[in-house]
């Protein structure tokens, strides 16, 4: 018998029926309807979803843990193409004006200034031919970007007391006397835009601020370090036969020399001559650090070479 209102209901013992009023498919007796099981399904697919972007994420992490973890080869300090060796009297004559007492030149130039690099690097420099040396750019120099990443334009410095500057590479670097370590080591100012001068050498002048006829004056300086960047001494790869240096000792005496040598020597090999301090010829030796970067255990990572560049008066 049929109920009144219910409206028509076809009823089988496995079939789907329609709902009273509706007309909807169900499934049989013992199941919920078929939508409240898509409603089941959707927040587990959700929690797949949420499972897969977490594993996802995991991966990444751990992807990115390792490679940070790795270590990386420090970029090798620039090292010149070539060398040289030449006489004082095998430079081109130049005209300099000369220098007076109790005034100082301004230098200028034209150079092309290289891109910062920076390195982890540690030690110092070994007195008496057993080198460990990390010495080291000038001050900023206006102009345009160059190739490279470095920058070009004339650069115009004067020459303040007790500072090297030299015009062909804009570099204007002030020095600072420097010691050496009870186990012999020439100690090089953290600073990389320092420039050390060692005490044991000549001095840039006499007692009266006259010239010296004697000795090596020696100045080292980093060439970069992984905080601050390259040092003054960064470009000095790159000096040519005859490029004017300018010193001034702290009294503001001037003194100049023309460059007649360009080597490289790894540090093992740095000749003792570096260290001549004030006897033998007046000659000035500018130091600073090249090529691949070494790990050596108890130092740390330092340049397997020194750029040594030397000059005589001019």
């Amino acid at each position: 018998m049929q109920a009144a209102d219910e409206g028509p209901l076809s009823v089988t013992e496995a079939g789907p029926r329609l709902a009273p009023s509706t007309g909807r498919p169900v499934s049989s007796d013992c199941e919920p309807p078929i939508p409240e099981r898509r409603r089941r399904a959707l927040p587990r697919l959700g929690q797949l979803a949420v499972l897969l972007v977490i594993v996802v994420a995991l991966v990444v992490g751990v992807v990115l843990i390792v490679k940070g973890s790795q270590s990386h080869e420090p970029a090798a300090a620039p090292l010149p193409s070539t060398t040289f060796q030449v006489q004082p009297g095998q430079l081109a004559p130049i005209a300099l004006p000369p220098l007076i007492s109790g005034q100082l030149p301004t230098v200028s130039g034209n150079a092309t200034v290289s891109g910062n690099t920076a390195a982890a690097v540690g030690g110092n420099a070994a007195v008496g031919g057993n080198a460990t040396a990390n010495v080291g750019r000038s001050a900023p120099v206006a102009g345009t970007t160059a190739p490279g990443g470095g920058a070009t334009g004339e650069c115009t410095m004067p020459v303040q007391p007790a500072h090297v500057v030299i015009g062909s590479l804009c570099v204007n670097g002030p020095i600072v006397t420097t010691a050496v370590t009870p186990e012999g080591a020439l100690i090089i100012p953290a600073d990389v835009h320092q420039i050390g001068m060692w005490d044991k050498g000549a001095a840039i002048t006499g007692p009266d601020q006259q010239p010296l006829t004697q000795g090596t004056t020696l100045l080292a300086g980093h060439v970069n370090a992984a905080d601050q960047g390259s040092g003054s001494f960064y470009d000095l790869y790159k000096v040519q036969p005859g490029a004017v240096v300018y010193v001034a000792d702290p009294a503001g005496s001037v003194t100049r020399w023309r460059v007649v040598g360009l080597d490289v020597v790894v540090k093992a090999a740095l000749p003792k001559s570096v260290f001549a301090g004030p006897t033998g010829p007046r000659k000035l030796v500018l130091v600073t650090c090249g090529g691949p970067i070494m790990n050596i255990p108890g130092v740390g990572n330092t340049y397997r070479d020194n750029v040594i560049v030397s000059a005589t008066p001019a």
